[in-house]
C-alpha cells in the first residue's frame, strides 16, 4: 500500500505487467556516496539472486531491433514445477533457462520465444545474446529485451466418439512457447515517473 500511495507502482494495461521503483538518485550526492535512495515500502534484502539493473541505451532492445532467431537466457522462479515433497531444486533462486526468439507479433507488439515458462516465471527478465567480433574474437553481447507475461497453451479435445461422458474432455499443455512484453512498453511505463 505504501508503494501505491507514494506513486511507486506502475502497471501495464493490455499485457499484464507492472514495475516497482525501488529507488530514487539522490541528486546532488557525490558519485557513488549515497547517490541512490531506497524509496519507502522497499525493503533491502542481502543475500545470493539474480539482479538487473539498466544504466544505458547499451543495456536493453527495443522491439524493433530485436532479431528473430538469436539466442535469449530468462532466469525466473517456476514455483509451480517438481515435487515440493522431494524438492530438486531451491526454490527460493532463481532456475535459469537458454532460447531463442522463435517470432514477434508485430499487431500485438510482443516477442514470441522458443523456451518453455511455466507458472511463477512471469516477470522473468529475458536477454538476447549477440554475437560480435571483436579483434578476431567472438564477444557475446547481452541486451535485456523484456519480461515473460504468458506461456502459449495447447488445447486437447479428447474426440466426441471416445467419451463416455456427455461433454467432451479438454486438456491444456505447455507448447514451450512464450510470451514477452519488449522493453519499449516497459521504458514508456519507466519514463512517467520523469513526467
Amino acid at each position: 500500500m505504501t508503494l501505491l500511495k507514494g506513486k511507486h507502482f506502475r502497471y501495464g494495461l493490455h499485457n499484464d505487467f507492472a514495475i516497482i521503483q525501488i529507488g530514487v538518485e539522490n541528486v546532488g550526492a557525490l558519485k557513488g556516496l549515497n547517490s541512490f535512495r531506497i524509496v519507502d515500502g522497499v525493503k533491502a534484502i542481502n543475500g545470493e539472486g539474480i539482479s538487473y539493473a539498466i544504466s544505458g541505451d547499451s543495456d536493453y532492445e527495443i522491439f524493433d531491433n530485436i532479431t528473430i532467431g538469436d539466442d535469449v537466457y530468462m532466469f525466473g522462479y517456476p514455483v509451480s514445477i517438481g515435487d515440493r515433497s522431494a524438492p530438486q531444486f531451491e526454490y527460493d533462486k532463481p532456475l535459469l533457462r537458454k532460447g531463442a526468439i522463435a517470432g514477434k507479433n508485430a499487431l500485438l507488439k510482443t516477442i514470441i520465444l522458443d523456451c518453455p515458462v511455466y507458472y511463477g516465471n512471469s516477470g522473468s527478465p529475458v536477454c538476447q545474446v549477440e554475437l560480435k567480433v571483436n579483434h578476431d574474437k567472438i564477444v557475446p553481447t547481452y541486451r535485456l529485451i523484456g519480461v515473460v507475461t504468458q506461456l502459449i497453451p495447447f488445447f486437447e479435445i479428447t474426440p466426441k466418439k471416445l467419451i463416455f461422458l456427455k461433454r467432451p474432455r479438454i486438456q491444456m499443455h505447455n507448447t514451450g512457447y512464450a510470451v514477452v512484453v519488449p522493453m519499449d512498453d516497459i521504458l514508456n511505463l519507466i519514463n512517467k515517473w520523469n513526467e
